[in-house]
């Protein structure tokens, strides 16, 4: 490769770095509006805007919900067996009364 070469090479590694970095920073901030994570412009200004997460914030935020939904799934099932066990116990005494 020659010097101009090289310098056109670089040209395009910067041009597709500076998309990528672009598209990096457009999808941080859509989990940002997703998750309603707001920042103040300033300390004096009334207006918010929408914070730039790192990914690990989104990462260990996603993790929560995950957890969460987990539990929430743990007390579902939880009171799904708790009523068929009443269920049955309600026809064993319906049993028992019959004989």
């Amino acid at each position: 490769m020659n010097k101009e070469e090289l310098i056109a090479e670089n040209a395009r590694l910067q041009n597709e770095l500076a998309n990528i970095e672009a598209r990096d920073k457009e999808k941080r901030v859509q989990f940002a509006i997703a998750f309603n994570w707001r920042k103040k412009q300033s300390p004096y200004s009334t207006e918010d805007e929408y914070a730039n997460p790192d990914w690990e914030q989104i990462f260990v935020h996603i993790g929560k919900l995950l957890a969460n939904q987990k539990a929430l799934q743990y007390v579902e099932d939880v009171e799904s067996l708790r009523l068929d066990v009443q269920s049955i116990n309600q026809d064993l005494h319906i049993l028992k009364q019959d004989n």
